[in-house]
């Protein structure tokens, strides 16, 4: 799964990487691009599923629901549950990088610094 905060022609490049059977979450568009479309022939043909999540949008219908999720995020957090390993690597080790995600050997995030 790959999620798209930029939209625009990253949020198209995403879909254009994504496997047979894969899934892209649309949760914004950063990038201010209103104008670029998906080509919805990809869906059927590759078997891909795009879904969208606004929480802009999400919310003011649903406010009962906002205190207890966010009491429920406070105490995950307080509990030690939100704790993200990051490797950070030098870029020259991108392979290796893509090959740890490939194989799931990735227990949190890895960064690649320049």
């Amino acid at each position: 799964m790959a999620a798209s905060p930029v939209g625009g022609a990253v949020r198209t490049q995403s879909l254009d990487l994504l496997a047979p059977s894969g899934r892209l979450l649309l949760v914004g568009n950063a990038g201010g691009d209103w104008g670029n479309l998906i080509d919805s022939n990809q869906l059927w043909l590759r078997r891909v599923t795009v879904s969208g999540f606004s929480a802009g949008s999400y919310l003011p219908a649903h406010m009962d629901q906002l205190r207890p999720a966010a009491e429920a995020a406070l105490r995950a957090v307080a509990d030690g549950l939100a704790e993200t390993e990051v490797d950070v690597l030098p870029l020259e080790d991108v392979v290796t990088a893509h090959e740890r995600m490939e194989s799931r050997a990735v227990d949190g995030r890895i960064v690649l610094t320049p």
